[in-house]
Formats: structure tokens, sequence, C-alpha cells
């Protein structure tokens, strides 16, 4: 009866090990052909069956693995303990020469946790050896899924399944390494850090947990990093033959290289470049044309909405009827300070007497044309109102058309945002019809376009810029090339030369009140210098007094595409702004294929995810000389060749299960504490960063994920 029990579970056993562990399975089989080739069986006097022989050959290969992985652990050890300067530990060498004396101890040691299936553990990382309490080797199930806040986990987001998917094609496929649950892998590229461990795997399918070690290394990590780069470099990289490995007892032996996804990462240093005159102009003018550029694709991409907003005539006031405004419940206008109008006008009389780029809060109590302390604000005693709109029908007392007319006169000069100029002051009582002006008029420089079935004009509000000097504006519309607003316009509404003659003089507004809110004066070209790019990358244009879509949709990205360009053709030499084609791709590449901007937005974490296939980034810092230095950072999408490796994974239970001794019952946690030393053979402080929560500290740790055959 037993033997029967015996020969069932080997037939089943032998059967699931060929369906899922298919290389075992072979070499069990290969041991039991040799075993009865050789016909050892005539000195055994217990007659077995096959497949209980089979089970017996399967347990003692199972162990055998096991204690030969607990052996070099032991091995590894002791010859890192030894290696150690004797400045730190003195102690080394008796330690090492007590390990060969007391070896046969040490090899009973291990047999009985290979038998018992349980961790050897190095008492605090010395080469002082026991045996942990034993414990199941996945957690799994329960481990939870981390992803700090730290900014460089997005990295490991983004590469990671691509990875996994790459690593199990070639595992599966038997080209890198036969594998178990509890196997550790270890990945490198450039200075990303991959720790893969096998949690299940059968036939054909595998769950994996991907780690991944924070990217600023400390010299700990450097140390240990530097070690692995030189193990993977004399494996795949060097074709000089030798006869001895080079890193003899390390814990990690490379299996060979997998194609992943994923970013390359360049870091440039743009001092003496950024900051000369000659890229400080090309800016400029480079800025002119991209500016063109994103206007009219938004205009493409938005259609003719504004068009019709805008088919009245421009130039004159906007106007409501009276009955409107009378109908008007002020009991239900929201509640707000009896001062919240009256720094309104403040502010309008502050924009509109100075320059329209910046707010200098210190100015704001020198620029009042007028008292607002005078303003006659009798017809509005209630809390939480507006003062009144103005209506030849409201109030029948000329006493109360005198004073409207006195605020008439006050409010003249004001500027309101979103309002329409007009060069003719329309005196109210000339108004026909029943209707009340709401735009106070003025004697500004006219604004009058004429306007084309087919063509569409930006919104209204963007047709109303803080005023410039004539001679600023004189000086930005004759630096407006005329023949590439042409192009460009050609290039959007395929229109000929001759047909777009009627918005131009529309567009030069637009774009005279972009370029001039960034550059005031010609001297603002070269005497902003690069904190205006750092500036714009940072997107630091909040000052800006214009509509938030024209400074996200138009000025913002135009001027980092405009940086972009200047950067490219000063490094490379490339001259692209000589060639009106090949500047218009290059525009259209960086539209389409970058992302431009800080590293600390979401939105470049969001193109990380969404694998925008370039990302680039500018910034100022400080340097030892109290000098800023500029530097970049370009993040290029690509396929690359990742090197892989595999960890004894004997030494990496075993280094968890000192740590899990050392920190819940010895309550060892310094922070300097000789546990969690930068060890070049053990990989000792990696192994103790991916641990699992809470004794590791990975930054990004993945959710179990499942793989199998396409």
């Amino acid at each position: 009866m037993v033997s029967k029990i015996f020969k069932a579970i080997g037939l089943i056993r032998i059967l699931r090990y060929i369906w899922q562990y298919t290389g075992f399975a072979l070499s069990e089989l290969a041991i039991y052909h040799l075993y009865t080739f050789f016909n050892l069986k005539k000195g055994i006097p217990i007659k077995l069956n096959a497949f209980t022989e089979l089970l017996i050959i399967g347990f003692l290969r199972d162990r055998l693995v096991l204690l030969s992985k607990k052996l070099y652990f032991v091995a590894v050890c002791s010859v890192s303990s030894l290696e150690e300067r004797a400045s730190k530990r003195s102690y080394a060498g008796c330690l090492f020469q007590l390990n060969i004396l007391i070896s046969p101890f040490l090899l009973c040691l291990a047999i009985i946790s290979s038998i018992l299936q349980c961790p050897l553990y190095a008492f605090f990382s010395l080469p002082i050896f026991g045996i942990a309490y034993p414990r199941s080797r996945r957690f799994w199930p329960d481990a939870p899924t981390h992803s700090s806040s730290d900014s460089d986990a997005i990295y490991y987001e983004q590469m990671h399944d691509s990875f996994l998917t790459s690593l199990h094609s070639k595992l599966n496929c038997g080209k890198l390494y036969p594998y178990e649950p509890g196997d550790h892998f270890l990945a490198r590229y450039e200075d990303k850090i991959l720790w893969t461990t096998v949690l299940e795997c059968g036939n054909g399918y595998a769950y994996y947990r991907v780690k991944g070690t924070e990217l600023q290394h400390t010299s700990c990590h450097s140390l240990e990093a530097t070690r692995i780069d030189d193990i993977f470099r004399i494996a795949f990289e060097e074709d000089k033959p030798s006869l001895f490995n080079r890193f003899a007892f390390h814990c990690l032996t490379p299996i060979g290289s997998i194609e992943v996804k994923t970013y390359s990462d360049t870091k440039n240093v743009l001092t003496g470049i950024i900051e000369a005159s000659d890229t400080l102009k090309l800016v400029a003018e480079l800025y002119l044309k991209t500016l063109i550029w994103y206007l009219l694709k938004y205009l493409k991409e938005t259609g003719k909405s504004h068009s019709n907003e805008s088919a009245n005539k421009i130039s004159g006031g906007v106007f409501i009827r009276s009955e409107s405004v009378e109908a008007i419940n002020l009991d239900s206008w929201p509640p707000s300070n009896e001062s919240t109008w009256v720094e309104t006008l403040r502010q309008s009389a502050y924009i509109k007497t100075h320059k329209p780029t910046f707010v200098d809060d210190d100015a704001i109590d020198e620029v009042s044309d007028f008292e607002i302390d005078d303003l006659p604000l009798t017809p509005s005693k209630r809390k939480g109102l507006l003062p009144p709109i103005l209506n030849e029908e409201i109030g029948s007392s000329k006493n109360n058309r005198n004073s409207e007319e006195s605020i008439i006169l006050q409010l003249e000069n004001i500027f309101i945002p979103g309002g329409i100029e007009n060069q003719s002051r329309v005196p109210k009582k000339e108004i026909n019809g029943n209707f009340t002006s709401i735009t106070p008029p003025k004697t500004p420089i006219q604004i009058s376009f004429t306007q084309s079935k087919d063509l569409p004009i930006p919104p209204m509000d963007w047709l109303h810029f803080p005023s410039l000097s004539s001679i600023r504006r004189e000086e930005i519309y004759s630096d407006i090339d005329e023949e590439w607003l042409s192009l460009i316009l050609y290039n959007f509404f395929e229109f000929q030369e001759d047909q777009v003659n009627y918005n131009l003089d529309c567009y030069k507004h637009v774009l005279c009140g972009c370029f001039g809110s960034i550059y005031e004066s010609n001297v603002d070209i070269t005497s902003k210098g690069p904190n205006l790019f750092v500036n714009a990358f940072h997107s630091r244009f909040t000052n800006l007094i214009l509509p938030d879509n024209l400074i996200s949709k138009i000025i913002t990205p135009a001027f980092k595409c405009a940086i972009k360009l200047a950067l490219d053709e000063k490094i490379f030499y490339n001259n692209i702004s000589d060639s009106k084609e090949d500047l218009i791709e290059a525009i259209k590449e960086i539209d389409n294929n970058w992302y431009l901007g800080n590293e600390s937005e979401l939105k470049w974490n969001d193109s990380i995810i969404k694998e925008v296939p370039h990302l680039f980034s500018l910034k100022g810092v400080e340097g030892r000389s109290k000098n800023t230095l500029y530097r970049s950072r370009l993040l290029s999408l690509q396929i690359a060749n990742v090197y892989v490796g595999k960890l004894n994974s004997e030494l990496v239970h075993g280094l968890w299960a000192s740590l899990n001794l050392e920190l819940l019952y010895l309550t060892n946690d310094d922070d300097e504490r000789y546990s969690i030393q930068a060890e070049e053979r053990l990989l000792r402080n990696l192994t103790v960063q991916v641990a699992d929560p809470p004794l590791g500290y990975a930054i990004f740790t993945s959710s179990p994920l499942r793989k199998s055959i396409d």
C-alpha cells in the first residue's frame, strides 16, 4: 500500500515537472537514465519502482542544489569579511581561521538547513552563521505595491512592463537560465538597477515582482553599482579571453542581455552657450516665427468658433440692452467686500498707465490719476454690489445724471481687461437705440480689421493687449516676416499668397502683443539673459496680464520651442533657421514628439508614462563660485540592450533573514550600522534596500505581474 502511494506521488510529480519545469525534469531523467544504464541497482537491497526512484532523485537534486548555494554563501561571506581593511575589523582574520577549523560543523549546519529549507543567516552580516526559523519564502499575495513620492520612480514604472516581457520571453525559451520560484535577477542600464523576483512559475507563465533602487546614488550605492558595471562589461563587452574569473566568489552571475524600451538620460552643461548674445538674439528671432506657427495651429484646431463671436464691428463698444440691465436681480449678486470694485479700478488704472508685462506692487499707489475716495459712490451703498451700470433712462433727476457723467469722466482713461478699444469718443447722448454702453470710451490706437470669410481670427479677448508704445509696436511689426506668415497660412489652410491679405493685420496685432509681453524693448532681448529661458521652462509667466489660454497655448510653447531650436543650432551648427522648409519640419517635430518643461511638473511624469519620444528640461543652479550654471536634461525613448545577471538566492535570503533578526529582535536600527554598509561581493546595501517592507526602502515596487507565452 505504501509503495503504491509513493508510486502515485512519484508519477504525479514527474509529470508535473515535465509540464512546468522542463529543464529540471530533464536533468532528473538524465540522472535516472545513468543510474539504470550502469545498473547501480545491484548494490541496493530494497527494490523500488521507477517512479519512487525518480521521486528520490528529484528530492536529492533539489537539496544538493540548495546545499551548493548555501556553501557558496558561506564562502563569499567569509572571503568578503577577510578583504575588509584591517583598520576597520582587525578580528576578520581570526573569524576566517575559526571558520576553517569548524568547517565540518558549518557543513553539517548547511546540510540541516538545506533539508529543512531554512535560511542560513550571517549574524550582523559577519561570517558567524546560524539557522533561521523555517518560513515561507514567498509572501507575495500580501506584499504591498509601492511607488514612492520620489520622482525617479516614474522611470521604473515606464520600463518595468517592457523589461518583464522581454525577460520572460528569454527565460521561457531557455536562452538565459533555468529558473524557479524564489530566484532573483538583477538588471542594469545607465543609472537604473532593476531587481526582479520570480514569485511563481508554471507551464509558460510566471509571476514577477520588480523593484527599483534610487537613481541618485550615494557613495554606498555607487560602490556596488560600479562593481556591477565592471562585471557586465568584462562579460559582454571585452573580447579578451581569460582562463579565470576576475570576480570569483561574487553573488552575481551575468547571464545575458535583453532588449527593453526605455529612456536614455543625457545631462549637459549649457553655460557658455546659453548666455551668449548671439544665442539670445537668435531666440528672439525664432520666437516670432514659432509664435506664428503656434497661433495658426491653435486657430486651425479650434476651428472658426472665434470668428462668429468677432463677426460684428470690432472697433466699436460692446452694448447690451438697458432692459436687460434693469432686469438684473441685484439681490442675487454674490457677496463681496465694499472695496472690491474700488480695488479693481485701482488695479485697472495701474495697468493702463504702466508697461503690461509684469506687475510691480510697489508702484500701485503712485499711478492713479484720480482719487478713488472722491468717486460718487452714493448710488450703490449696498454691500456686495458693483456700481450701477450707467443708463440715461435710469434716474430722472438731473443731479443723478450729473453724478453719472462725472463718473464717466473720471473712468475715461481706465483700462478694463477684455474690453475693446475705440479711437473716437462717443458721447453717451449720441448712442442710438435703447442700449447702454458697458465699454468705457477712450482714445488709444484704433483696432479695426476686415474679416475674411474663410480664415479664422483669434478670440476677441486676444485682440486687446495692454498698450505698447507706438515706436515699439512699429519695431515688432517690421520684424514680422510676412513671407513666413503667408507660408504658414498656406501650410495650415492651403491658401495662396494672394488670398491671405485680409487677416494679416489681425494676426500681426496678436503677434505684436505676444512678443511685446516677453520683450518690452529691444534692450530686453539681451538684458534679460538666460534666466528668462529658465522661467519659461518652469512656467513662470504667471505675471503676464493676458488670457490664460493665450499664455498656455501660444506664448509658453512657442517660446520653449524657440529656445530649443536656438540651442540646437548653436550646439550642432545646423543653421536650421536659414531654410524655411527645414524650420517648419523642426517645429512640427518638437510639437509632435517632444515635451519641453520642468522635471518637477506632473506633465513631465505623464509624458514619460505616455512614452513621448523626447523630453527636454532646462534649469539654473548656483555653482561653487556663486555663478549660475545652466544645465539641460534630455530623455530619449529607445530600444536599449539591458544586461541581466542572476543572484545567488540563498545569499539574498540569508541577508534578509539577518536583517529581520537584527531589526525586529535585536532592534539595531542605527543608520550607520555595519550590516547595511556597501560590500562589493555581497551587494549588501542593494540587497537590504530591496527587501520587502517594512525592512526595505525601494523607491518602486510593482504589483505581481503575470507573463505568459504569446
